[in-house]
């Protein structure tokens, strides 16, 4: 008998609070909340949560943090 497969997409903005309860049951670290990533968007830092789920049940993931790099300016000189 195989194991149901997994299904892994991005949650939406109504299911950070179970992904908040997720990552504290399973002992992840401050991080991966949402509520520590949220305060640093008007700083630049967007994230987003990738959930996977078993059996429609939330079951891991990860809490992406997205930074756009500026560009540097090079001078080449020969």
């Amino acid at each position: 008998m195989s194991a149901p497969a997994a299904l892994v997409r991005e949650l939406d903005e109504g299911e950070h609070q179970a992904w908040d309860r997720t990552v504290d049951e399973l002992g992840g670290r401050v991080h991966q909340a949402t509520w520590w990533a949220s305060p640093l968007e008007p700083y630049g830092v967007a994230y987003r949560v990738i959930g996977r789920f078993e059996e429609g049940r939330l079951t891991g993931g990860a809490l992406v943090r997205i930074l756009r790099a500026q560009m540097v300016p090079v001078t080449l000189v020969d």
